[in-house]
């Protein structure tokens, strides 16, 4: 099915709060656009809307505990930005840009802590990973803390079954998975990463997925010629 045309990179999803699917891409003029299904019929979808600015990498949507998705997107100047539904399920109504910080140099990705707010990972000027999270109201986002570490692209991130946030990074000298965690559930404070072990290759670990009794998958690329795929399940702490 042909959705859309002058797309300008790769699209992101997140469900509305009325269960809708809202799709988010660049545009081929760089601002950020997107789409979503005409009331619940899901075959059928809106003509794009745009909400402006400029983005220079994949956006990443997350709907939070008060029912309004979230996007984080990477402008210009390295700044990291968010936009917001203005109230619950309100899929065409949306606040202005916020600038949250900056010395972005990937991809932001959004995931919900236990509590359904957003955190916000993503690989500072530094090198290193950093996070930054939603406040109690959602409404506003905390000042940005580093992680600490050396990364290559963009982090991961996924709400293990204990209720703290798993952080995944590819390691910028061995090229290993390494995993950050919450210290406990809901607190801003994360433990030092862990090595994982492995090679991975051109990529960077995206896939992250909870079996049924919600121990985390992680599917990557090998490193090599023949590009196997590679999982992790959960062991570690």
């Amino acid at each position: 099915m042909d959705l859309i045309s002058n797309v300008g990179g790769d699209p992101a999803a997140a469900l509305n709060a009325d269960g809708r699917i809202q799709v988010f891409f660049r545009g081929s003029d760089n601002a950020l656009w997107y789409i979503h299904n005409q009331g619940l019929l899901y075959e059928q979808y809106t003509q794009p809307t745009s909400l402006g600015g400029a983005i220079y990498a994949t956006p990443s949507p997350a709907l939070d505990g008060s029912g309004r998705i979230v996007v984080a997107v990477k402008g210009g100047n390295d700044t990291l930005y968010t936009i917001q539904q203005k109230s619950w399920n309100s899929a065409d109504t949306w606040e202005a840009f916020s600038s949250e910080t900056t010395g972005v140099t990937s991809r932001p990705t959004a995931t919900l802590d236990a509590s359904a707010h957003v955190q916000i990972f993503y690989r500072g000027s530094d090198g290193a990973a950093w996070r930054v999270g939603q406040r109690p109201d959602y409404d506003s986002f905390e000042t940005s803390v580093s992680l600490k570490g050396q990364i290559l692209g963009e982090p991961t991130a996924f709400l293990g079954q204990d209720g703290r946030v798993h952080a995944f990074v590819k390691g910028a000298n061995e090229k290993a998975l390494w995993v950050a965690v919450q210290q406990t559930e809901n607190q801003p404070a994360y433990l030092d990463f862990q090595n994982l072990g492995g090679v991975i290759g051109d990529v960077h670990p995206q896939a992250v997925i909870a079996n049924s009794d919600n121990l985390l998958y992680v599917f990557v690329q090998g490193s090599g010629t023949a590009k196997s795929l590679w999982l992790l399940r959960q062991v570690w702490a």
